[in-house]
């Protein structure tokens, strides 16, 4: 009987109403995107600028509070000799974002160079936001990139997104025989 006496007695006297904001502004938000990123160019010329920023430079910033980071990365390609023989080349990397890797954009890239610094290629890296691992393969054959004692010749430039468009910056690895 006393818990209906309760029950009643707050539905007669209520409590105060709550009060709900009319707009979020998101001006206090502390990972509000904008133009307020930090310039990493530390020569002491004056460059034109053509990137996006809003620098004053031409090279592309990475900003450390805001832009993922890949923090290890291999390339090696190996003999597949079951079923139809090839040379495989695999691509790893670990990736993390400062809000988190599951605000990593899924798929990343990377570019092969050859010895000249050309680029040859550019392969997609699909990546696992809840862990950060990334992955990718592709077969010798498929742009000329060979296996056999030139695969230390190639340079992979690693690199991925997060969801607000920043970019990490390049993680370079030279390529390794692991099969001859």
């Amino acid at each position: 009987m006393k818990i209906w006496a309760l029950i009643a007695g707050f539905l007669l006297v209520g409590c105060d109403p709550v009060e709900w904001p009319t707009s979020d502004t998101g001006e206090d938000d502390p990972f509000k995107y904008g133009d307020s990123d930090v310039d990493t160019d530390t020569d002491a010329d004056s460059d034109t600028d053509t990137d996006t920023d809003t620098d004053t430079d031409t090279d592309t910033d990475i900003d450390p509070d805001r832009s993922p980071e890949i923090t290890w990365a291999e390339a090696f390609c190996y003999h597949h000799d079951v079923g139809v023989e090839y040379d495989q080349w695999d691509l790893s990397a670990t990736a993390d974002d400062p809000q988190g890797s599951f605000t990593l954009n899924p798929m990343g890239t990377v570019s092969v160079r050859n010895a000249g610094g050309s680029t040859v290629a550019t392969y997609a890296l699909v990546c696992n936001v809840e862990t950060g691992i990334c992955d990718g393969s592709f077969h010798d054959y498929d742009d000329g990139i060979l296996c056999g004692s030139s695969a230390s010749n190639y340079t992979f430039r690693f690199q991925v997104e997060d969801e607000d468009g920043f970019v990490s910056a390049a993680f370079e690895v030279r390529g390794e025989n692991r099969s001859r």
